[in-house]
């Protein structure tokens, strides 16, 4: 079978066959359906990468990865540091990573049965090469089609876009959050590609469904050490780890030691990794803590109730001065906040000087206001 005929049986581009036909004509032998279809899925993949590539060159969006409610690096994976701070994880990624950004796509998204969706976050997301803010995931898509010409089709249902900031919200739709885990459950109901047979739920990619679908295989798992049984594997699983596993339980971020808990790990950090502790201090009485368990646990006990800043447009209070901070920007309505060099307007200076640094690259803002 010639190229061309195989090309419009397949419907596949020509160039993606000529390997497969040449293997197939020295065993004498022509493509079946299955080899077609793996290599639309190929050609699928390779034109996921290279759109990738393009919201990495054009944007600075930041790729990421998550475990148990954890940031880590895209490039390092779940191997490297783990990040409780969104800001922290970003700093990492342009710091660490300059010349990795569009050359290690390739290995982050292999093998490509198991990366077949990319997490991305685009806080405070804008063009790299015309400096125009994105306000939203889709308008990024219109920028880059009707100012660049670039055009992205993969990525529109396998890339997912995340605003990973204190208050958590869909970037698609904005509605917000407690936690990550549950944002991340939420997804699933704006990228719909593969469902459950036996109960209807959706998920992001075939991987998510597959350890899904272990929910509904029950049976007796027992623990090979105790011999304690579970109706599912993965409890068994767990209760193993817990149970019988507790030394090699907790593995410091920065080092290979491991610890029976997570206090200890703490003090190894503090012995060991004096420089990467990071500081907490509480906004309400200034007292400063060196962990965030004893941060949550100070805020619960002091301040659970008192929640001493109030909005003075509306009836409403919160405990911490950044909620206050961020609430009162909701009342703005007008810009009233003036750019001296090119008279955009902004709600507030902190937009001001967001906009300055970006387009303007003052280490402060030029601004006026007008009433």
């Amino acid at each position: 079978m010639s190229r061309n005929k195989a090309a419009e049986k397949f419907k596949v581009p020509k160039k993606t066959l000529e390997l497969r036909l040449q293997n197939a004509i020295a065993k004498k032998e022509e493509p079946d359906d299955d080899d077609a279809s793996k290599i639309i899925d190929q050609e699928k993949h390779y034109k996921l990468v290279e759109e990738i590539k393009s919201i990495l060159t054009y944007t600075n969006a930041i790729p990421y990865k998550t475990r148990l409610s954890r940031y880590y690096c895209a490039y390092c994976s779940t191997y490297g540091p783990a990040f409780d701070d969104a800001d922290d994880l970003r700093t990492h990624t342009k710091t660490k990573h300059v010349d990795d950004r569009t050359k290690a796509v390739d290995q982050i998204m292999r093998p490509h049965w198991l990366n077949e969706v990319l997490r991305i976050d685009i806080h405070s997301l804008h063009c790299t090469v015309c400096c125009t803010i994105l306000p939203t995931w889709n308008d990024m898509f219109r920028h880059l089609e009707d100012v660049h010409e670039v055009v992205l089709d993969e990525t529109y249902n396998r890339v997912i876009p995340y605003i990973l900031a204190r208050e958590l919200k869909c970037a698609l739709c904005g509605e917000a959050f407690p936690n990550y885990h549950m944002l991340d459950g939420h997804m699933n109901t704006h990228y719909s590609s593969y469902i459950c047979s036996e109960c209807g739920d959706t998920f992001l990619s075939a991987s998510r469904l597959k350890r899904h679908v272990e929910v509904h295989n029950t049976g007796k798992f027992p623990c090979e050490v105790c011999g304690k049984e579970y109706n599912l594997k993965k409890y068994m699983k767990k209760h193993f780890v817990i149970a019988h596993g507790q030394k090699d339980r907790y593995k410091c971020l920065y080092c290979p030691e491991r610890f029976s808990r997570t206090f200890q790990r703490h003090h190894h950090v503090l012995e060991k990794h004096k420089e990467m502790v990071k500081i907490k201090t509480c906004e309400i009485c200034g007292k400063t803590f060196d962990w965030m368990p004893y941060y949550s646990a100070h805020m619960r006990r002091k301040h659970g109730n008192e929640k001493n800043y109030k909005c003075k447009q509306c009836d409403k209070s919160f405990l911490m001065k950044y909620q206050l901070r961020d609430h009162q920007e909701k009342h703005l309505e007008e810009r009233n906040v003036v750019c001296d060099v090119c008279n955009e307007r902004f709600k507030t200076k902190a937009g001001l000087v967001r906009h300055c640094q970006l387009h303007h690259n003052f280490p402060t803002a030029k601004s006026q206001v007008v009433k």
